[in-house]
């Protein structure tokens, strides 16, 4: 009676790998592919500053941008920002 669950158990083990080996060999190139796509994306995106770094506060005018910036923000989307 062991030997036959035990068997059984085997049986059932293998049926269960068979099973997953095909959805494994169709899903790892769409993960694959979505992985290098957003590793990617990151390099070619450029560095984005907080608004914190963007803005300083002076207590006669109130919030102003930094002189002197170059960089980009984010907003939706990255942006281009560029201060005298």
């Amino acid at each position: 009676m062991a030997i036959t669950r035990s068997i059984l158990a085997i049986v059932s083990a293998l049926f269960a790998i068979v099973l997953t080996v095909p959805i494994l060999v169709v899903g790892l190139p769409f993960l694959a592919v979505a992985f290098l796509t957003r590793a990617f994306s990151r390099l070619l995106e450029p560095r984005t500053v907080p608004w914190q770094e963007i803005i300083e506060y002076y207590p006669t005018l109130g919030w102003k941008p930094k002189a002197n910036l170059n960089t980009y923000g984010l907003a939706d989307e990255v942006f281009h920002l560029t201060t005298d």
